[in-house]
């Protein structure tokens, strides 16, 4: 079973201009309902933590640790409040890429960049056959988030990750 070094998830926040930046955008998390600590938040046993953000202050990018799209979908929610845009990029690597390779139909045997669409938002699919590695990104304003894609991209990318958590938990209440 995949485990959460097998992917990460990184959000770059575009700051709405005439703000206060970095300060303005962890009062909106706050605000939100995420526990603060520095540059480091949680809400219900989910992370994240600011890893840096540009000289001017007009971007974050914030590195997450949820396996559940519901609680990247609150953070996200959250977030936006102080962003023009998010963009989020899902950085797989061994058996976690090849299973979203195989949940796009693209081949993960020569470092290529693919392009799909899902739920009207695109996808850039970067594939490092090498290294046994995808990137998985795509940009999310308002309209997006009120569709539901990010549960709807998130659960196209894990779903067979998912699907076994799920056989793992019903096997589990068996035993």
């Amino acid at each position: 079973m995949s485990t959460i070094r097998d992917y990460r998830i990184r959000l770059v926040c575009k700051l709405r201009p005439g703000k206060e930046g970095l300060d303005n955008f962890i009062e909106t998390l706050r605000l939100g309902g995420w526990s603060t600590e520095g540059k480091k938040f949680s809400k219900k046993g989910f992370e994240a933590e600011i890893l840096t953000s540009s000289l001017r202050e007009d971007e974050v990018i914030v590195s997450t640790r949820f396996s559940q799209p519901s609680a990247l979908e609150d953070f996200v929610r959250s977030a936006i409040q102080s962003c023009w845009y998010i963009d989020v990029y899902y950085h797989l690597r061994g058996d976690m890429a090849e299973i979203a390779a195989k949940n796009f139909e693209i081949p993960l045997v020569e470092k290529r960049i693919h392009r799909k669409n899902v739920a009207g938002v695109d996808l850039r699919l970067e594939a490092f056959p090498s290294a046994k590695a995808l990137t998985i990104s795509y940009r999310i304003g308002w309209g997006e988030l009120n569709k539901g894609v990010i549960g709807k991209v998130h659960g196209r990318i894990m779903k067979e990750h998912l699907d076994r958590s799920w056989l793992d938990k019903i096997s589990r209440w068996r035993r």
